[in-house]
């Protein structure tokens, strides 16, 4: 209640958790890991693209693939496979 122990309950979490600072990013879904991983690699390409003076219209292309995957977290894009995997985690009851 009086924020005492604040700083040490948090550096007991991040000890824990193994992060080495507050910046670094703990995920515990594996379809949220596999979703930022492809979108940093649409979003790598559509970089590399730029740099190789590649038409817009095609660097698009990879942008709205990163888009897709973040969608795919932040619940923009819903599709019956990720439901599905949704889903599959959760006991319905009997």
């Amino acid at each position: 209640r009086t924020g005492e122990g604040l700083d040490r309950l948090r550096q007991a979490l991040v000890d824990t958790l193994g992060a080495a600072s507050r910046s670094d990013i703990l995920l515990s879904n594996v379809r949220h890991r596999d979703a930022l991983l492809r979108m940093r690699s649409a979003l790598s390409a559509a970089h590399d693209e730029l740099l190789g003076h590649i038409p817009a219209d095609l660097v698009a292309i990879d942008l709205r693939d990163a888009l897709y995957h973040l969608g795919t977290i932040t619940g923009q894009v819903t599709s019956d496979d990720i439901l599905d995997s949704i889903f599959s985690r959760f006991c319905v009851g009997k």
